[in-house]
């Protein structure tokens, strides 16, 4: 169905996970991960352990903010364009309507 979205009057809701990867929380997370790790696969740690480990991004995860998603669907060409961040399930996600 994606080769309707290009015409007039195709509305879109897009979701997206939100999370800011160099926050307090996202940092705690991660060196939780790495207190496990270092516990239960000590050579594991050892290999992954350099400088930048906690602040790792991998290549399959996109961070948008609230500005970035608005910019990407505006350039698009949709209008009426409505983002606001939601938790689901404890996991925070930004939602976005809009419409062409």
């Amino acid at each position: 169905m994606m080769y309707n979205m290009d015409m007039k009057g195709s509305v879109i809701y897009l979701e997206v996970p939100y999370e800011q990867p160099f926050s307090f929380s996202t940092l705690s997370k991660r060196i939780a991960q790495q207190d496990v790790v270092v516990f239960l696969r000590p050579h594991l740690f050892f290999l992954m352990f350099k400088p930048g480990m906690l602040t790792h991004m991998h290549e399959h995860v996109n961070y948008f903010s609230e500005k970035s998603v608005n910019y990407l669907l505006e350039n698009i060409g949709f209008k009426d364009i409505q983002v606001k961040m939601d938790i689901i399930n404890n996991a925070r996600f930004l939602c976005a309507f809009a419409r062409k």
